[in-house]
């Protein structure tokens, strides 16, 4: 997403939801190529609870972070999966994200 106001406060929260055995999931929101918030998630997967899993039948796991910002003019704000080959499970009431402005002001108001 791109800004164009001179200064603007947003509040966001994302949440993602992994689908898969890997132990480790993560994300980050980035401001240009600044990370901001980092959400992070690992668990010691016992491989005789899973006996024959393979990614189609992993474990669930979520990850949720709200932060507020201040974003400058032509910001870019951006969410990154931080581990590669991660199942996010995509269905809206599991994955989901938003953001809300709080304040703006535009150059000579």
């Amino acid at each position: 997403m791109l800004f164009d106001r001179q200064e603007t406060v947003l509040s966001y929260a994302i949440q993602l939801v992994y689908h898969d055995l890997s132990g480790r999931w993560s994300f980050g929101i980035f401001v240009g190529d600044r990370e901001r918030v980092k959400c992070m998630n690992t668990e010691q997967i016992d491989p005789s609870r899973h006996q024959g899993a393979s990614t189609s039948h992993g474990v669930y796991q979520h990850c949720y972070t709200s932060a507020v910002f201040q974003l400058n003019r032509y910001d870019t704000v951006s969410i990154r999966c931080l581990y590669g080959s991660r199942s996010i499970v995509m269905q809206p009431e599991f994955t989901f994200w938003g953001l809300v402005q709080l304040t703006s002001s535009r150059h000579g108001q």
